[in-house]
Formats: C-alpha cells, sequence, structure tokens
C-alpha cells in the first residue's frame, strides 16, 4: 500500500520567528496521520471519554489510550500519571507500532526507574504484547508472582518490540523481567537500558524460544534471584547480546549471568561484564551447553570464556 500523501498548509511570507521551516516555499508539512494520546488521572478534567489527543483533557487511563490508538500508523501514549486501580490487566498491546511512553522519560529522564509507577495489583504481567513494532519506555514495572513485566504472545509472531529504559524488579516483585515463551518466534527485538532487580523471583530476560535477529544490549541485572539472561531452550541466530552488565546472586552456580542451554545455537555474546562480591564467585558466571559464538566477555577484571559442560 503506497503511503499516505503530505497535507501541505499555507506558507507564511516571510518566514514567522519561531516557527522552524515556515519560510520553506512548500509551506509547513505534517503527516495526516501518527496522533498523540495523553493520559493523566491526576488533571482536573481527565476522562476516558476525551478523545486524548490534547493534553488539557488527557484520558484517564492506559487502557482507554490503547482503544483509541490507530494500529500501524506510529500513535504515541504518553503518559503523565496513571491509577493502577483503574487498568484493564495486563496492559494489552495488540495494535501494531504503538508507542507507550512515560512523560519522564520524554523531559529527558532517561534513568530508568524515574518514570510512572506500573503494579498491576493481581498475578498478572504488567504488558502482554502481541502486536509488531511496539515500543514501551521510561516505566517502574512490577508484575505478579507468575508472571513477568513483560509478557508476548505464546500462538502468534511478533517483531520488532522496542523494550528500553524500564526498571524492573525494584518497586515491587515479579518472576521474570522480560518473559519469551511459546513455539513462536519473537524477531527483531530491540531491548536496551533496562534494570533488572533483586525482587525478581527468577530470571531476569528468560526466552524459552527463538529470539531471531534480536539484540540485547546496555541493561544492568542487579542480582536477579536466578539468571540474568537465561536461553532456555531452542534459540538460534539471536544476532547479539553485549555490553550488559550482571551483578549475580547465584554466586554458587555457573551460568548466573548468562546460561544457554542444550538447543541454543548461532548467538553471539562479547563485551558482557559480570560482577562479584569481594569474595571471587565460586563459578564461572556464563555457561554455554549449545553451539553459540563467544567474543570477549568478562568476569571481574578478567576475559573469560564460558563453561560448556
Amino acid at each position: 500500500m503506497s503511503p499516505l500523501p503530505l497535507t501541505r498548509l499555507t506558507p507564511f511570507y516571510p518566514g514567522q520567528i519561531g516557527i522552524a521551516g515556515s519560510d520553506n516555499t512548500l509551506g509547513l508539512r505534517t503527516m495526516p496521520y501518527g496522533k498523540v494520546l495523553y493520559v493523566h488521572n491526576g488533571h482536573a478534567a481527565t476522562s476516558d471519554n476525551n478523545d486524548g489527543t490534547n493534553p488539557d483533557f488527557p484520558l484517564t487511563t492506559i487502557t482507554a489510550a490503547i482503544a483509541k490508538a490507530t494500529a500501524n500508523q506510529d500513535d504515541f501514549i504518553i503518559v503523565q500519571g496513571m491509577s493502577n486501580a483503574l487498568e484493564t490487566w495486563p496492559l494489552a498491546l495488540s495494535k501494531h507500532k504503538l508507542h507507550v511512553i512515560s512523560s519522564q522519560y520524554i523531559l529527558g529522564e532517561e534513568v530508568p526507574g524515574h518514570g510512572r509507577i506500573i503494579t498491576p495489583p493481581a498475578d498478572t504481567a504488567a504488558f502482554y504484547i502481541t502486536g509488531d513494532r511496539v515500543e514501551v519506555a521510561g516505566f517502574e514495572i512490577s508484575a505478579g508472582a507468575t508472571h513477568a513485566c513483560f509478557e508476548f504472545s505464546t500462538v502468534a509472531q511478533s517483531w520488532g518490540a522496542h523494550i528500553h529504559h524500564n526498571n524492573m524488579g525494584w518497586m515491587g516483585a515479579a518472576q521474570d523481567g522480560i518473559r519469551m515463551t511459546g513455539a513462536v518466534d519473537k524477531v527483531n527485538f530491540l531491548i536496551h537500558d533496562n534494570t533488572f532487580n533483586d525482587k525478581i523471583t527468577r530470571d531476569g530476560i528468560r526466552i524459552d524460544q527463538n529470539a531471531t535477529r534480536s539484540r540485547i544490549w546496555n541493561n544492568n541485572f542487579r542480582r536477579v534471584t536466578g539468571v540474568g539472561i537465561n536461553l532456555v531452550t531452542l534459540c538460534t541466530d539471536i544476532y547479539a547480546i553485549h555490553d550488559n552488565w550482571f551483578n549475580p546472586i547465584l554466586d554458587a552456580a555457573t551460568g548466573g549471568s548468562i546460561f544457554c542451554n542444550l538447543n541454543s545455537t548461532g548467538c553471539m555474546f562479547y563485551n558482557n561484564y559480570s560482577m562479584h562480591d569481594k569474595a571471587a564467585m565460586a563459578q564461572v558466571p556464563y555457561r554455554d551447553l549449545g553451539a553459540n559464538h563467544w567474543g570477549l566477555n568478562y568476569y571481574g577484571i578478567l576475559a573469560i570464556m564460558p563453561v560448556t559442560v
């Protein structure tokens, strides 16, 4: 399908001060799709009956904003305030090319954990993603005792999820930070600049099936109870897992930072750093039972290869 045409607005002549591009003879131009929806439950004029596109009349819930968004138009949901008690859980992101962003991230607070706090009141995931090219950024997230902060469809393939600058398992618990389950591929995922904390009761990132051509980088795994990044079973051709930082709690277990099970093949690992307490860890933090590709990774200040048994 060909893209929709640009809408050309009447040009200012001469250019108007403060409006970049207004001196263009073609006039200011805007795409006729891609709206911004505002969520702020504490605003005096908030209502889920608003259309949500005016920040002076925001929506009350993320749930309503998702319903009002249009798939494949790169709609943005900017969350300035929200109430966990008013949302429908999990937050189901089924529409393609939808972006859900905390306002703190937009304002430049790009440190994980400075965003809106998402704490489901029941045993459920925070986000359940089935759409393609979905982005979530800037939130403080927990989940239920048997669920992950982010979960994905177990029956339908999803593409290109972009998860970044979130803080998981700090204010509240979760079983996993990010969980990819089911016999379907999660393709071209981008997971970076997140923090996974010690209230996570199992794994930081748990991949039960393929995440082909995905990249995982620049994440901080702070003493999660289980494994930092756990390739549980059939994981092939993950493009690169690199430049992640680990402070594993599993000092006595091999592979506390990265564990690759038997059917993991063709994945690349380089420039990852695993720390330890004052005493060196009892076991090597990287373990590969499959057939993957290892570059230079570190254990403390030492370059090290994974254990392969």
